[in-house]
């Protein structure tokens, strides 16, 4: 469970900061053209993260909800974006969360436990591919780093929010899978990222 969320975390932050290609003006004063693309910061990540395991045994049926929310810290790094790709120079943050997992036997709470959540990303070159939908969003086809065989990619849309010298991107995941006809995994995350302009 928690290489799940693993992959999902590390995932999902990558593909957040490849969204902010979005050209804006240099005083973002949203009465001018948008800018060139640029190098950005890295600020912060927000994540609220859910996974939904179920399994289904006849008279029982079991499922399992693991909670995450976390705010990156020791942050630091660039991303750097072309005209379709975006590269990291330096791109670095630690998580250090608490995973909340209940656990249900015919909706009843049978049990819930607590286990730490720690990892630390630090990543230069190249982190993905990437196409502008409209002056607001961004498209991309699946997720430059997987670290789960069994995960599937599929094509996501960042929001952005341009606020003076920062982008703020927002970010949602829904992935079901279904290894077998009695179990199912529905996994669902919240993404904030905060950029500045360099």
């Amino acid at each position: 469970m928690k290489n799940v969320n693993t992959f999902v975390i590390v995932c999902i932050s990558v593909l957040v900061l490849s969204s902010c290609s979005k050209k804006t003006d240099d005083n973002n004063n949203g009465n001018s053209q948008n800018t060139i693309l640029r190098t950005w910061n890295f600020i912060s990540m927000d994540v609220k993260h859910e996974l939904i395991e179920e399994r289904n045994e006849g008279f029982s049926k079991w499922r399992t909800v693991t909670k995450t929310e976390y705010v990156t810290i020791k942050n630091g790094g660039t991303a750097t974006f072309d005209s379709d790709k975006i590269t990291s120079e330096n791109l670095a943050y630690e998580v250090n969360a608490v995973e909340k997992s209940y656990y249900y036997r015919n909706d009843s709470l049978l049990k819930t436990e607590e286990a730490p959540l720690r990892f630390t990303v630090l990543h230069s070159g190249l982190l993905s591919d990437y196409t502008m939908t409209g002056t607001d969003s961004l498209q991309m086809n699946s997720g430059p780093i997987k670290i789960k065989p069994n995960a599937t990619s599929q094509p996501v849309t960042i929001k952005l929010q341009f606020e003076n010298d920062k982008v703020y991107l927002v970010y949602k995941i829904l992935r079901k899978y279904i290894p077998n006809s009695t179990v199912t995994e529905t996994e669902t995350a919240n993404v904030l990222i905060t950029l500045q302009k360099k």
